[in-house]
């Protein structure tokens, strides 16, 4: 199975850092998949990226990016806000890969468990993926989707 996870950044810190453990820990397993990484945009974490996944592209050329979620993949994972509105509608009219888009505490998330505002964009992305990953089953709540298509995966840390 090959898997593109696709990140806003390679900075230190948060989901960045959170998720480079994950590769570390599939890299540690019986290879069951294939782990690249697309970065919009490269930081502290760069080098320990390209030791850890498969591959590393960091691009924000839009059509180097389009091209890139167009591979050969089984599982496209949208890990931010910002890189799955950029590219996920493109991922899911021209590809042929299954959809996941990992809602974390971004700016949509944060309005909804606070105000309760829906932003509507996320919803159109929400039903147009295969599946949705949620950090907390709160931020979950928050959201309307497909029946059966939503994983709550926890906090890396209890804050």
């Amino acid at each position: 199975m090959r898997v593109l996870h696709v990140v806003e950044s390679l900075a230190a810190g948060g989901i960045e850092t959170t998720f480079l453990n994950m590769l570390r820990a599939w890299r540690r397993a019986p290879a069951w998949a294939t782990h690249d990484v697309l970065a919009f945009g490269g930081g502290a974490l760069e080098d320990d990226y390209r030791q850890t996944a498969h591959t590393l592209t960091i691009t924000s050329a839009q059509a180097e990016l389009e091209r890139a979620v167009l591979q050969p993949y089984d599982v496209l994972y949208f890990l931010f806000e910002r890189c799955a509105y950029r590219l996920l509608p493109h991922a899911v009219a021209h590809g042929t890969a299954a959809v996941v888009y990992g809602k974390g505490y971004d700016m949509g998330g944060m309005f909804r468990l606070n105000d309760g505002l829906a932003w509507q964009p996320d919803e159109s992305l929400l039903w147009g993926a295969d599946g949705a990953t949620f950090t907390t089953a709160d931020l979950a709540a928050g959201y309307v989707g497909p029946a059966g298509r939503t994983t709550v995966l926890g906090k890396a840390a209890d804050v």
